[in-house]
């Protein structure tokens, strides 16, 4: 039997993806009768939530540094709180993280972020021997893997592949789709085939830039929409001006309202999983948004119940263009409830209340309620395998092994 815990999290910018579950883990902490502290450059409304819970949180002012000689004032106060919390596992979310943890252990870190960064030379020698010095490791998408395979093979062996946790929330009573449109550069009347990734060359989207190029020839009413920033954005847009299609690629970088954005579509592309791409694909099936993507084993997860042939093989423009272009000749309109024939979820479930909350739950994790379909059971199958407390439950699993060790 382990003493209770005592854990330090830091989050790293840009990982709202990641602060679900970093609160769950702290409530799952605390709970056991442990102490948690949560630091990073966390907002009004988080530190609240934090508190809530009667974790303790520390205003720590992160920033997504070029490299690792920049975060001296960040590591002496990383190394104040060890020394006065003095905790049996750090947690950190991100590179700013764990530059910023420094030489502290038992580190275990979580790299939702590695695509975007492509370290060379020096750089690269010194990620190394940072994540070497890490007791775990683990990666919050396939495609992050990947990253972490070209900088090491080695430490690539030995990650943990975590997707983030899933959520799916349903939109406001109010929602306008014509409006909504408007707002992200979409005309109302068009179809809308959306993206959602870092904008990071290597990632597929040069792939879907050049299906667009024959779906807009054949379907002369249909806008891509790309959502998230990243190095590469400008190099992307100027891909789509040669290419003749700019005029019909809207560029829209990150957006915090991307349950609504999924809803404004009519279908979803996701050309290699990113971290947050669980998450989307269940909250397009949610939507009845068909979604196109890669085949990865936790995508299959979300999809090859609900949609077999949804997968695409990845870098072919010309197999994207094809399956793209037969589900665009059968969009439904916009109010059909067809799927829900199927065990979908209708409009107007999505709107409102066919949820139910645990409220005594972090995150307030949606159960689903009512006639339990074929395709209402895999939703729900995939959104369990993919829960908040799910993800906690298996991040805990982690520590319990360093503290055996």
């Amino acid at each position: 039997m382990f003493e209770p815990l005592r854990l330090l999290q830091l989050l790293g910018p840009d990982e709202a993806l990641m602060y679900p579950a970093a609160l769950a883990v702290g409530r799952r902490c605390l709970r056991q009768g442990g102490h948690a502290v949560i630091a990073g450059p966390l907002l009004r409304h988080q530190q609240e939530q934090i508190h809530l819970i009667e974790a303790r949180w520390v205003n720590l002012p992160l920033k997504p540094y070029a490299d690792e000689s920049a975060v001296a004032a960040e590591r002496t106060q990383v190394a104040r709180l060890v020394r006065d919390f003095r905790p049996d596992v750090v947690h950190a979310y991100g590179l700013a993280a764990l530059r910023a943890a420094g030489t502290v252990a038992p580190l275990v870190v979580t790299l939702s972020d590695l695509v975007q960064h492509r370290p060379q030379g020096w750089g690269r020698w010194r990620l190394r021997r940072l994540l070497g010095r890490c007791s775990a490791l683990i990666v919050s998408s396939a495609s992050d893997h990947e990253a972490l395979a070209r900088v090491d093979r080695s430490l690539a062996g030995r990650a943990m592949l975590l997707p983030p946790a899933a959520e799916v929330r349903p939109v406001t009573a109010d929602f306008d789709l014509a409006r909504k449109r408007l707002t992200l550069g979409l005309r109302s009347e068009t179809a809308a085939v959306g993206v959602i990734s870092p904008a990071v060359s290597g990632l597929g989207l040069e792939t879907v830039l050049e299906a667009a190029v024959a779906i807009t020839r054949d379907f002369p009413n249909v806008e891509f929409l790309f959502v998230g920033d990243g190095p590469d954005q400008e190099k992307l847009m100027l891909a789509a001006h040669h290419m003749g299609i700019g005029g019909a690629v809207v560029f829209r970088g990150t957006r915090a309202d991307v349950p609504e954005i999924i809803a404004s579509l009519n279908s979803l592309i996701i050309p290699r999983e990113v971290s947050g791409s669980v998450g989307y694909a269940l909250q397009a099936v949610a939507m009845e948004v068909p979604v196109l993507a890669v085949r990865t084993p936790a995508l299959v997860e979300v999809l090859g119940r609900v949609d077999p042939e949804a997968f695409v093989p990845p870098d072919d423009a010309t197999a994207l263009a094809q399956v793209l272009s037969r589900r665009l000749e059968i969009l439904p309109p916009p109010d059909d409830d067809a799927y829900a024939e199927f065990g979908g979820f209708t409009s107007g479930e999505m709107l409102v209340s066919n949820l139910g909350f645990d409220l005594d739950g972090i995150g307030l994790e949606a159960q689903w309620r009512g006639d339990e379909s074929e395709r209402r059971l895999a939703v729900r199958r995939a959104q369990e395998r993919f829960s908040i407390s799910a993800v906690a439950r298996e991040t805990f699993a982690v520590y319990d092994g360093l503290r055996q060790a």
